[in-house]
């Protein structure tokens, strides 16, 4: 067992907990108007008004194609860090690492996606972005991280390239 192996393996791992969180956290845009607070989230917009809450769902189609690149993420983020496990436990499974590595960068590319996508659709609001929206930032830079391990734990592990 490799350390390159474990550090890819526990950096997988915090990525898929922060792709998680950030999916599910409702507070990607905040917005103080005075007596009025607006905050919102993939899943629901609710607005606070001296005391009294209203929230509702969004119905634009750009926050649902964030909303499935977020889930898409967590599944392939999920698979990335199963992977990396199986390697862990089997250094000589160099498919599963290359299924590891592939798919940790997949998964970052689709949390970046979605990152590009609620940022640009939603910087016509004067809302700030919040917690939500910087932690898949933070997703994607480790889910690439993690690829970048996981491909360093293959070449340590006695892969050999194809070519001469």
């Amino acid at each position: 067992m490799s350390i390159i192996s474990t550090v890819a393996v526990a950096v997988s791992m915090y990525t898929w907990v922060l792709c998680l969180i950030s999916t599910v956290l409702p507070y990607w845009t905040y917005q103080n108007l005075g007596h009025t607070i607006i905050h919102a989230g993939l899943w629901r917009t609710c607005t606070v008004h001296d005391g009294t809450s209203d929230c509702k769902k969004p119905s634009e189609g750009w926050i649902h194609a964030v909303q499935a690149l977020m889930i898409i993420s967590t599944l392939v983020l999920f698979l990335s860090m199963v992977c990396g496990c199986l390697k862990l436990k089997d250094e000589s499974r160099r498919k599963v690492a290359i299924v590891a590595t592939l798919s940790a960068v997949f998964g970052g590319c689709l949390v970046a996606a979605a990152v590009i996508v609620f940022g640009e659709k939603d910087k016509h609001n004067s809302s700030k972005f919040s917690a939500g929206f910087c932690l898949p930032i933070i997703t994607a830079v480790t889910a690439f991280i993690a690829a970048v391990l996981f491909a360093f734990s293959r070449r340590n592990s006695g892969y050999t390239p194809l070519a001469p």
